[in-house]
Formats: structure tokens, C-alpha cells, sequence
């Protein structure tokens, strides 16, 4: 569903009654179209500022009858898409801070560029984050906590959000940043949302210690004819992923990773029993520590 919100909203008005006021200008704005044309229905627009286009000509003291003019309707529409057109995306690059207005064409643009700014420690120094964020900021949320939790939220977007990061350089550096219960509640909500049974059966048995162990050790590493050194396996998500490999990722981290940038550049490839059991097979080296680490998320 469409939504808009106003973080701030000034009157200058000769009206003594404030909550007539109030009740009047609520009213008025009900009425109104906000969204601007041309932007995809899931498309997230900030604009820092929105004077009246038409001061005094929108009159708030009559009552039941306050609906605004088609005039001051259109001059407020065609303002708006001035704006939207000056719009700068974030996951482009930094926005300067003087922007209009800040342009996510859906949410996993937004997780991505808050993650991005989070890491780069911008986070509360941008406008956008301010209006977006105030209530968890208002709260006096960690500002960790509070971008986790805003992922967490919308985890139908992770996957999507983990590839823009891997474009540009930080997923990798995201993904460090996260302590065992994070990946594994991250991972819980992914395998749930996308229907991933048989990865979410290898994440319990990674936590509870119940696969068969015995049976699975001999796959888990190899021997090398030439030199007797002992290989680990190649990560069930190399072919998609290999940009993972060697980045001194925990166990978990690198599962996070692997699972939801195949479901966004290979999701056939992640929905096999194969793959599930690859994950299984990679996992075992990383037992018992992992295990105690998945063991002691937050409940």
C-alpha cells in the first residue's frame, strides 16, 4: 500500500484554535494524491522540503467543507515532480548533502545504502536517515541494532539488498560486521520467506549437532595425490559467489552470503538437494565452534 509521511510540518495562520487547525490541515491533506507520476509503485521518496506552492490560498477554517482547490492541487502536484526529477539515488553513489530529495527505487535499495552508510559511519549525518529511521533513532537504538533490525524486517529484500553491496565493493565488509545470531536470524527469515526447506533442515542440524557425522567426515576434506596436504572443500556457492572465497569469512558470514546472492544470481541453483547437501558437507570442518557460536543467538 502506498503510504506518505510527514516528519515536520509548520503553519503560519491566523487561526486561534489550534486543534481546529490541526484537525482541519489533517483533512485537507487526506485528500490529496502525493505520489508523483512516472515512479514504480515501489519506489521510496524523501524530500527534505515542501513549501506551499500557493501561500494563502489554501483555506483551513471551513470545517467540513476543507477540500483544496484544483488550482492549489495541481501547483502542489507539479511541485512535487519538479523535486522528484531532482531526485539523486543513493545507490549511485553519496547524495550531496544538500539534496532535494533522495530516490530508492524499492527496498532493497534502501537496506543496501543503509548498510553502505552504517559502515561508513554517515549514517545519522544524513537527512533522509533522520526522517526515516526517527523512531528507532528516538528510542536511542544502537545504531547496529537499529539497521538489523530494519533488514530483519523486510528480509524478502536481503538477497537483493546483498548483491547491490556486492557490486560495490561491501557485502564482505557488511557481512564481517555481524555476529553469529545476526547471520543466523537473517538466514532463519530468508530460508522461511523463500521456501528453502532443505537449506533450513541443514542450518538446524548445524546448530543441534543431528546430521550424521560419521558417514559425512570423509567428504569433507580431500587428500592431495602430489603433496599428502589435506583441501577443504570448494564452497557450494563458488560458481555464483567466487568473490567470497578467501575473504576470511566465518562459517556463517559466508553461508549468508552464499545462500542469498544465489537466490539473486542463481536461485534454480540454490533450490537443489545437491546444493543442501554441498552446504552440509562444507559445514562439518567448521563444527563444534560454529555450532556453539549458532547455539548462543539471541532467542
Amino acid at each position: 500500500m502506498d503510504t506518505t509521511t510527514i516528519q515536520t510540518l509548520r503553519i503560519i495562520s491566523r487561526e486561534r484554535d489550534a486543534h481546529a487547525l490541526r484537525f482541519n490541515l489533517e483533512r485537507a491533506l487526506q485528500t490529496i494524491d502525493w505520489q508523483p507520476s512516472g515512479l514504480p509503485p515501489a519506489a521510496i521518496l524523501c524530500i527534505r522540503k515542501l513549501r506551499d506552492p500557493q501561500p494563502g490560498a489554501l483555506n483551513l477554517a471551513r470545517g467540513d467543507r476543507l477540500r483544496p482547490s484544483p488550482a492549489w492541487r495541481q501547483a502542489l502536484t507539479t511541485t512535487i515532480e519538479q523535486i522528484t526529477r531532482q531526485a539523486v539515488r543513493p545507490l549511485l553513489g553519496p547524495p550531496p548533502a544538500n539534496a532535494p530529495a533522495v530516490l530508492f527505487l524499492d527496498r532493497a535499495e534502501l537496506l543496501a545504502c543503509l548498510a553502505r552508510d552504517w559502515l561508513e559511519g554517515v549514517l545519522v549525518t544524513n537527512w533522509w536517515w533522520r526522517s526515516l529511521l526517527a523512531t528507532r533513532l528516538l528510542l536511542g537504538q544502537a545504531l547496529q541494532t537499529t539497521v538489523l533490525a530494519t533488514w530483519g524486517e523486510a528480509v524478502e529484500f536481503v538477497p537483493a539488498a546483498l548483491h547491490h553491496l556486492a557490486q560495490s565493493g561491501y557485502a564482505i565488509r557488511f557481512a564481517k560486521q555481524l555476529a553469529a545470531a545476526d547471520t543466523y536470524n537473517l538466514l532463519q527469515g530468508i530460508t522461511q520467506q523463500f521456501g528453502l526447506a532443505a537449506v533450513q533442515q541443514v542450518l538446524i542440524q548445524a546448530v543441534d549437532g543431528t546430521h550424521n557425522t560419521s558417514s559425512d567426515k570423509g567428504k569433507a576434506t580431500t587428500v592431495t595425490a602430489s603433496s599428502g596436504h589435506l583441501v577443504t572443500p570448494a564452497s557450494p556457492w563458488q560458481r555464483w559467489a567466487p568473490e567470497l572465497d578467501g575473504n576470511d569469512l566465518s562459517p556463517d558470514q559466508a553461508v549468508l552470503l552464499g545462500v542469498a546472492l544465489g537466490l539473486q544470481r542463481h536461485p534454480a541453483g540454490v533450490r537443489t538437494p545437491a546444493f543442501a547437501q554441498a552446504m552440509q558437507t562444507w559445514l562439518i570442518p567448521a563444527q563444534p565452534h560454529q555450532r556453539a557460536a549458532w547455539r548462543s543467538r539471541e532467542r
